[in-house]
């Protein structure tokens, strides 16, 4: 974690809505986020985002992009401008683990323990104060 965030502490308990049609991935991140004690909500890929939201006030938003990095990317783009108190992350297969614009891109081959570290930092970064001029 970097220096900018040692101090930085969530408000709320990180809620997240995974949207995905792998009913295997999900499997595997509701279990590891049970055991971490973050509440995790399902959709569809063919769900509306915008509806599904509104219902779960997630503060993250993890968007399965598996082999549509494009397009999802473009979604995320779009969800952001929306949406900019909530934190985004994609996770796609081949992945580099980067940030792209707004959001956290995350290989979804990773093991759900550190696809939630991501979230857990995406979240810390979206509550952290603007850093000032270094």
């Amino acid at each position: 974690m970097s220096a900018r965030l040692a101090n930085v502490r969530p408000i709320r308990p990180l809620r997240t809505l995974l949207v995905t049609d792998d009913d295997l991935y999900a499997n595997k991140v509701v279990s590891a986020a049970a055991l971490r004690g973050v509440q995790v909500e399902l959709a569809s890929g063919d769900d509306d985002l915008d509806t599904t939201t509104d219902r779960h006030v997630p503060n993250v938003v993890v968007l399965d992009a598996r082999n549509t990095f494009a397009r999802s990317s473009r979604a995320a783009t779009v969800f952001a401008a929306l949406h900019p108190r909530i934190a985004i992350v994609l996770v796609s297969d081949r992945a580099s683990e980067r940030s792209v614009g707004n959001f956290h891109v995350v290989d979804r081959r990773r093991s759900a323990q550190r696809l939630l570290r991501e979230l857990e930092l995406a979240y810390l970064e979206l509550a952290a104060p603007p850093q000032t001029g270094d």
